[in-house]
């Protein structure tokens, strides 16, 4: 006779985040019988999944969201940087500082539309920043290059 909840998932894979502390569990299964296996054992989880976990929890964590770009620029991961920076300034359009750090990262990752529009909203919201100037320029100047190029035939216009 089958026990109730033999072989059934003993622990789903979650996390919770409460504040600073976070708690993850592993998957496993329950044992089917006193002779089995116990159930799999917690793995060990990064500080990335954790604060995913929490960003997951709660889409405008400012925090979550400045650890994950941090961690994405030191992992080169520079779309991913953008994707945590955009997020972060679209959550306070009024401050010029966060279009003009989604300008600069989306100009050291090569997204020229982006980085022309990010520094136009900083330019926007605090005039004369010879850096947002700097970057919507050398994005401009080379998409327009890009342009002339495409148009030319055997590299003449």
């Amino acid at each position: 006779m089958k026990r109730r909840g033999q072989g059934a998932v003993a622990i789903v894979a979650c996390c919770v985040c409460a504040g600073a502390a976070t708690v993850a569990f592993a998957v496993g299964r329950a044992p089917r019988s006193p002779d089995t296996a116990p159930v799999a054992a917690p793995r060990q989880v990064s500080e990335q999944e954790l604060w995913q976990c929490r960003l997951n929890m709660n889409p405008s964590d400012r925090e979550a969201l400045r650890a994950l770009a941090q961690m994405a620029l030191q992992a080169g991961a520079y779309g991913d940087a953008v994707r945590y920076v955009g997020a972060l300034a679209e959550l306070d359009p009024a401050e010029p500082d966060g279009w003009a750090a989604l300008a600069a990262l989306s100009d050291r990752a090569g997204d020229r539309q982006q980085a022309i529009g990010a520094a136009q909203r900083a330019l926007a919201l605090m005039p004369g920043r010879d850096d947002m100037t700097a970057i919507f320029v050398r994005n401009v100047t080379a998409l327009n290059e890009a342009r002339i190029g495409s148009r030319s035939i055997g590299g003449r216009p």
